[in-house]
Formats: structure tokens, C-alpha cells, sequence
């Protein structure tokens, strides 16, 4: 008898932590699914990481979140890491009015 893979779902696992998450369960022999924001950082991950089903999705725009999502039916998940993010520039210490 064998014991089927679990699949794991990483968003934003070309980089930092996403990326170290996508070598853990690799390592641990997860079947990994994982998207990155463009093509050309998945063809960098590819490399280092071939068995992974990688997808483009920009999470932050609608239309590849539909897209991305439409990708994923029917796949059994057995974890998902939802780790996409952005990073702005802001001042966190310059005070703001509030209307209450």
C-alpha cells in the first residue's frame, strides 16, 4: 500500500519566507504547488526547485487571483500557506486625524 503525497498551496514562494516554506515541505515530500507575482521570478525558482507546480498570479490583481483560483479546482489541498504580501513605503509615525 502506498501513502499518496499531501499537497501543500504556498502563495508568494519565489522569495523570503515563502520561499524557505516552498523548501521545507519539498524537503519533506510535499507535492508543492506555489505562485510568485511574475514569470520571470518563477523561472528563477524553477530552477532551483523543478518538481514544484508553479503559477503566475500578481495577488493583487483581481482578474489573476480569478484566474489563479480557476487553476486550482479540483485539486485536493491538504494545507494552504497564504503568505503573499506587499510592502509599501509609509510613514507609520506621522500622526493622522481621525474623524470619530
Amino acid at each position: 500500500m502506498t501513502q499518496e503525497k499531501k499537497t501543500v498551496l504556498i502563495t508568494g514562494g519565489t522569495r523570503g519566507i515563502g520561499n524557505a516554506l516552498v523548501e521545507h515541505y519539498v524537503s519533506n515530500d510535499w507535492h508543492v504547488i506555489s505562485a510568485g507575482r511574475s514569470e520571470k521570478t518563477i523561472s528563477t525558482a524553477k530552477e532551483v526547485y523543478p518538481g514544484v507546480q508553479w503559477l503566475a498570479c500578481d495577488m493583487a490583481i483581481p482578474s489573476q487571483r480569478i484566474k489563479f483560483s480557476e487553476q486550482l479546482l479540483g485539486t485536493p489541498l491538504n494545507l494552504i500557506i497564504h503568505n503573499a504580501g506587499i510592502q509599501q513605503a509609509r510613514d507609520y509615525f506621522q500622526p493622522k486625524k481621525v474623524n470619530a
